[in-house]
This record gives structure tokens, sequence and C-alpha cells, in this order.
């Protein structure tokens, strides 16, 4: 399984960042479905070691909404894990997470997502809706 995160309450598109929008927050905050989470994976989908099955690691902002920043890494992850900014999603009730070789901050939620990847966007297009959802 891959690991990787997702966080719960990252930046809003109504923040207007330059990089878009990210988090949990923002896909249940979408009228329409329209605003998909983006996560923080540690390696690219062409990369050999990919796996569809990933492992989910939930980060929470500690900071306020107009101090959060896009995730794009575990290393910028790991920094905002040391300094506070982030901090593991407290609603984990995994108390025994495993060891992995991400983060020894970061704990798994042992939620299993069986998800292929079908597109890879560039990096300058996370956050951008493109087309219409098809549930509207």
């Amino acid at each position: 399984m891959l690991p990787f995160s997702p966080t719960v309450n990252g930046v809003l598109p109504s923040a207007g960042d330059a990089d878009g929008f990210q988090g949990l927050n923002t896909a249940s905050l979408s009228t329409r479905q329209v605003n998909d989470p983006t996560n923080t994976f540690p390696i690219d989908p062409s990369n050999s070691n990919y796996s569809p099955m990933w492992d989910a690691h939930i980060t929470e902002f500690t900071v306020p909404a107009s101090e959060r920043v896009i995730l794009k890494s575990f290393g910028q992850i790991n920094q905002l894990l040391t300094d506070g900014t982030l901090i593991p999603f407290r609603g984990n009730a995994n108390t025994s997470p495993l060891e992995n070789s991400l983060s020894s901050m970061l704990t798994a939620t042992g939620a299993i997502i069986n998800c292929p990847v079908i597109a890879q966007p560039n990096a300058s297009a996370i956050g951008t809706q493109i087309g219409e959802p098809r549930n509207n």
C-alpha cells in the first residue's frame, strides 16, 4: 500500500491562493461536488513502486485559514508537523499506528482506498476545475 496524506482543513477556494485549494473540507463544502481534494503523495504514479492501494495519513492545520498553505510534499508536511502548523488528524481513532517511512509524526487511519490513477494533472492544474461535473 502507498501511504498518502490528505488534509482535513486545507486552503479553501475563497482564499484566492495562486496554487488553488486543497482539503477534505473543500470537497465537502462544494455545493456541486466540483472541488476534489488534492492529496499529497510520496511518489509519482510513473514510479514503479507506485500502488493504487492507498493508506491514509490525515493531517489537520492548527493555524487560522489565512495562514494555511497548499501541501505539496512529505518534506513540507514533516516540517509543518515539527513546527506545530500541522498535527495528525484528531479524529483518527488508530491508537496503535504502524510505523511508516513517511513520517514518525503521522499516524495511519487504517482507511484503505483502492483508487487507480486514470489521469495526472500538471502541477499548475492542481486545484483547478477542468470541465463540468456529470452529477448536476
